[in-house]
């Protein structure tokens, strides 16, 4: 886990109607990082509490990841959590130089995650969870109604090794209002997932 908290300043995104940039932090934001190398094949998904992940981003971190890791770009997927409380990270001619400050900690995430490689089973699991969510744009339509979860863990028992939780749910807690840096309820999950 790396933090890739924005500048104070810095426009926020996720919200149309928000005025002025992020003036302080809530919560920090961050990239949290799972490598599964199997011998043969090496995947990256590296999960970023941003709105979205501009190109600039995604290939800017895939290019040092291949350069100075090994790991074909490829088979790297960074992604967001989609918080509307983070950075404007889908526009780069705003701000290249926390693009290329994100990309940088992005790849810094995998390097971290490669250092503390060790062998695990992977378990899959879901459950029905039907009761945070809600379409917005139609009472009726479709919500997510399970939750997925890829758990890695030692071959021969002990802690967890990784956590990767999977629901399709706004991040949008906090309004348009707000000018706090925050993961939103993502980040909160990700912290009382890592603490269990």
């Amino acid at each position: 886990m790396v933090d890739v908290t924005g500048p104070v300043g810095m426009a926020m995104g996720g919200y149309g109607a928000r005025v002025g940039g992020a003036i302080g932090i809530h919560d920090p934001l961050h990239v949290r990082t799972l490598v599964l190398d199997d011998g043969v094949t090496c995947l990256v998904l590296a999960i970023c509490d941003f709105v979205g992940v501009d190109r600039a981003i995604a290939d800017g971190a895939r290019r040092l990841i291949d350069h100075e890791l090994g790991i074909p770009a490829q088979n790297v997927c960074v992604a967001a959590t989609h918080t509307h409380s983070g950075p404007l990270t889908v526009r780069s001619r705003e701000s290249p130089e926390y693009f290329t400050w994100a990309a940088r900690k992005v790849a810094d995430s995998v390097s971290l995650a490669l250092d503390s490689m060790q062998d695990v089973a992977l378990k899959v699991a879901s459950a029905e969870l039907s009761t945070i969510s809600q379409n917005r744009r139609h009472p009726d339509g479709p919500i997510e109604r399970v939750l997925k979860v890829l758990l890695a863990a030692p071959q021969g028992g002990g802690e967890h090794v990784a956590t990767v939780v999977n629901y399709a749910c706004h991040a949008t807690v906090l309004e348009h209002d707000n000018l706090l840096y925050s993961a939103d309820f993502p980040g909160a999950a990700a912290t009382l997932v890592e603490h269990a």
